[in-house]
């Protein structure tokens, strides 16, 4: 599968990349409704959404995969473990009802 444009986000659909435009949009929406809706409950909602993911470079044979990233390679399965890691500790308490996008800044939608 082939992206032609970056990124593709719910603030920036790309015709190369329908789905994940669109789902991406729903998963933000869902967020924050379940995080207005179980806040009382002390549940957070967070959802992240992420650019390329991957151990090497050869996973990623027959994407177009930018060659401009910021340290040359995709963040790796261990890497973006963490971040989620900590979007559930303890010392990520008050984010709630938002989308993390670790996307090395492609998206420009604020």
């Amino acid at each position: 599968m082939c992206c032609e444009h970056f990124p593709s986000d719910s603030h920036e659909p790309a015709l190369g990349t329908p789905f994940s435009g669109t789902l991406r949009t729903a998963m933000e929406g869902f967020t924050k409704l379940y995080a207005k809706r179980y806040k009382a409950d002390r549940i957070r909602m967070i959802s992240v959404a992420p650019f390329f993911v991957a151990d090497s470079l050869e996973e990623l044979e027959g994407w177009n995969v930018p060659t401009d990233m910021m340290f040359d390679r995709p963040a790796t399965c261990a890497e973006f473990a963490k971040v989620v890691a900590f979007l559930i500790s303890d010392d990520a308490k008050f984010i709630t009802g938002t989308t993390l996008k670790v996307d090395e800044a492609y998206s420009a939608g604020i």
